[in-house]
Formats: structure tokens, sequence, C-alpha cells
């Protein structure tokens, strides 16, 4: 009778190869949420329009994992959230044409994946940031129409108006802004699509509905940097609109409790602007 302990043996190793394969690539997998999570953090908290040092790099390690991802475990199922995620990580440091090319991948390659609609999301706002207009306007009707996820739809439609707004045509864009609003459940993304009302009205010289978006927007944002500046914002249009002691009030009590703030010398430059313009020289200087 054969003996039974090579198979065992055999049986025993590809299962603890398997394991290891297996653990491998979870790690991996999970390294590259881990470190794509971490970069988005440092980029809700960034106070610059550019990506920071230490969130370039934290994106980098995530395209770094994500890669691998793709090249050591092609069939596994995360290989189209690993190419969202390349792709999303390009799109934070700006290299727009390889997000370009990551989102087309996973659009081509897993037609049926559930990450899709996100992937023709992302592909239009970078159509956007790469100045295709037409083709990112053309992108967002479709999901704005027929993409299943609600919350897909929506943040379409708020990137709809981001279209318009780029192109300075600034009644389309409040117009779709104002649409989108109640639909909204991210509240930095409501918070920006205010500001964006706000700007659209200081552009329209509608300044008591700037005045009053911008004053939305400030109380959504949870970003205190965002909140200084969108308090200055509502300032301007309280100016403009002629309604300077309601600027000089809130101005006051905005360098009351930012006396610290880097950019506390251009609040108290408003605030003066605010008294001259009540003919209160004194109070001015």
């Amino acid at each position: 009778m054969l003996s039974t302990k090579p198979i065992k043996k055999i049986i025993s190793a590809t299962l603890l190869g398997s394991a290891f394969f297996s653990c491998a690539y979870f790690n991996t997998y999970y390294n590259t949420k881990k470190y794509f999570n971490e970069a988005l953090e440092e980029n809700k908290n960034r106070t610059t329009d550019r990506p920071t040092a230490s969130e370039r790099q934290k994106f980098d390690k995530t395209i770094s994992q994500a890669s691998k991802v793709l090249q050591l475990y092609p069939d596994s199922k995360y290989v189209d959230d690993a190419l969202l995620i390349l792709g999303k990580s390009f799109y934070y440091i700006e290299d727009y044409r390889k997000a370009e090319r990551k989102f087309q991948e996973l659009i081509e390659f897993f037609p049926n994946s559930e990450k899709v609609e996100a992937a023709q999301l992302w592909l239009a706002k970078t159509q956007l940031s790469l100045l295709r207009y037409d083709l990112a306007f053309t992108d967002l009707q479709k999901l704005v129409q027929s993409a299943k996820e609600k919350k897909i739809r929506h943040e379409a439609q708020y990137w709809l108006g981001e279209s318009y707004f780029q192109q300075e045509l600034y009644a389309e864009a409040s117009q779709t802004f104002n649409a989108v609003l109640e639909k909204i459940d991210d509240e930095e993304l409501l918070a920006h699509t205010y500001k964006r009302l706000g700007e659209c009205y200081l552009q329209q010289q509608s300044y008591f509905q700037a005045a009053q978006s911008f004053q939305q927007a400030a109380k959504r944002s949870r970003n205190l940097e965002k909140q200084f500046d969108l308090n200055l914002q509502y300032a301007k249009a309280l100016n403009a609109a002629g309604t300077h002691d309601e600027a000089i009030e809130n101005l006051e009590s905005l360098i009351a409790q930012n006396e610290q703030h880097k950019m506390v010398w251009l609040a108290k430059l408003k605030l003066a602007n605010s008294y001259l313009a009540k003919k209160k020289k004194k109070k001015a200087i």
C-alpha cells in the first residue's frame, strides 16, 4: 500500500503557499488603501491650492502599492479598485494624463465593474482639468441623467456647474449649483458649492445673494483656513452690497477670534476699508 505521507506533504505545502499568497496579496491591497486614506486626509487639511510635499509623498506611496496589485495580482478581485485609486492619486498630484489613462483602462477592461460610474465621473473631472470642456460636459450630462448611483448623479451635477464656472458662464453655473444644493450630502462639497455660488453672484453683481452664499459656505466648512477665507469673502460681498455695518461686525468678530492667524492683517485692512466707506477715518486709521 502506498504511503499517504508524500501526498499530505504536497497538500500541506500547496495550502501553505496559497495562504501565503493570499496574505501577501491582502497586505498589498490593505497598504494601498491605508496610504490612500492618509493622503486624502492630507489633501482635506491642506491650506494651499497645490499638493504639499507630505501629501505628494503619501500619494506616491499609494501609487507604488496600487501598481503592485496590478503587476503581481492581475486576476484579483481588487484590480478595478486599484485602478480607480491609481487614477484618483494621479489626479490629486495633478498628473492628469496618467489619471485619464487609468480611468479609461477601468472603463474599457472592466465594463461590468461597480466602479465604472465613479471612473466616468473622475474621468470627466480630469477632462475639466485638461480644459477639454466639450468632452467633460457630454460625460457629465450622461451621468446626471442616467447614473444608477444617486451620489454620482449629484456630484456630476455639481461638476457640470463647475464646467460652466470655469468657462465664465456664471448665469448657467449659478442655476446649476442652485439646482444641486438640496441634493448634496457631503458637507465640504456643499460648502464649496455655496462658495462657487457666491463667486458667481459677485460676477453678476448680485451682492446680497453673494453674501448669503459665502455665509452659508463658512458655516458648513470644517476647514478652519477655508472658514477664514470664506468670512473674508462674506465681508467683501457685504461691503459691495453697501451693508458696511454688517461687514464691520463680521470682520471685528473674525479678527477677535483669529488674532494669531497669519492673514489677520488682511481682515484688518478690509475692516479699515469698511470704516472708510462709512466715512469714519479715525477708526480706519
